[in-house]
């Protein structure tokens, strides 16, 4: 397998949210920003699945020192051969790249959120630093491009967060904000249970509507200039915002049914976005 199809295998294989959200994206754009979702997904995968703490310290410093290796043109992963493939140097600026590790490592020794104001600083960081990058591809890191970048990828966390509000890996928790759920009298058991209690129902549907207001608030700062280079992300916000609405219908029943939409509403809504954008 060569590196771009690894890179779509991982993030936007067929039928997935990014699958509809790059088809009207031209060939060589969706190549590169496909290869950096793909490293945003590897390191998010190192904060979630990793065995123990200690692993995912080994993890990410071993990617540290990929980056160094394909700064030097010499990559050694499928997503870093990918993203250096997109550069016309066929290596990669470093800097960048370590402040999303940095970001990532804050969310790993985190774990679960205290409080919501901890919950946006570690996210921010991780998430939000992946934005940064990205804001460098699309607009060189102009500041209306980064601003967008970041606030949306902050968003499509707290989103991906209401859609599955717990974490079955070693240390099983929740991402849900501790003092929220303790004024909720929301317990550990009560978010691992089966079914959604009425209190944990109202966490999540606080969570929902943070996540809402954040994409909102988001897709009103798409740059005024060459915004079309956004489309895909734009088109995925649009996405995860159906999911929450239908999530916010079901009253927040997030344990018995996760919340979807159907391939032709992830195509309509990927379709109308490119058009409105005149693409």
């Amino acid at each position: 397998m060569d590196a771009d199809a690894y890179c779509r295998d991982k993030v936007a294989a067929e039928g997935s949210v990014l699958y509809y959200s790059f088809l009207f994206v031209p060939e060589s754009a969706r190549r590169s920003l496909t290869a950096l979702r793909a490293l945003g997904e590897e390191l998010r995968e190192v904060t979630d699945a990793c065995s123990d703490l200690n692993v995912g310290r080994s993890k990410l410093a071993w990617w540290s020192e990929e980056i160094v290796y394909a700064s030097k043109g010499r990559p050694r992963h499928p997503v870093t051969h990918a993203i250096a493939n997109s550069n016309e140097s066929g290596a990669i600026d470093e800097a960048h790249y370590h402040l999303l590790l940095d970001g990532v490592g804050k969310r790993l020794e985190a774990g679960s959120f205290d409080s919501r104001g901890e919950m946006n600083t570690v996210l921010g960081a991780s998430d939000g630093g992946l934005g940064t990058l990205i804001a460098q591809f699309c607009g060189n890191g102009e500041a209306d491009h980064l601003a967008f970048q970041q606030k949306l990828h902050l968003a499509l966390a707290h989103a991906r967060i209401a859609r599955n509000p717990r974490h079955h890996g070693w240390r099983s928790f929740t991402y849900l904000p501790a003092d929220e759920l303790a004024r909720h009298g929301v317990t550990r058991d009560d978010v691992f249970s089966e079914k959604t209690g009425d209190a944990l129902r109202a966490v999540v549907n606080l969570q929902v509507g943070h996540a809402v207001d954040q994409i909102d608030e988001a897709i009103a700062a798409l740059p005024a200039s060459r915004a079309e280079i956004h489309l895909p992300f734009l088109a995925e916000a649009k996405m995860e915002r159906a999911m929450l609405k239908g999530l916010a219908r079901s009253g927040g029943r997030v344990l018995e049914k996760p919340p979807m939409i159907t391939p032709i509403r992830k195509l309509w809504i990927a379709w109308r976005t490119a058009k409105r954008m005149g693409m």
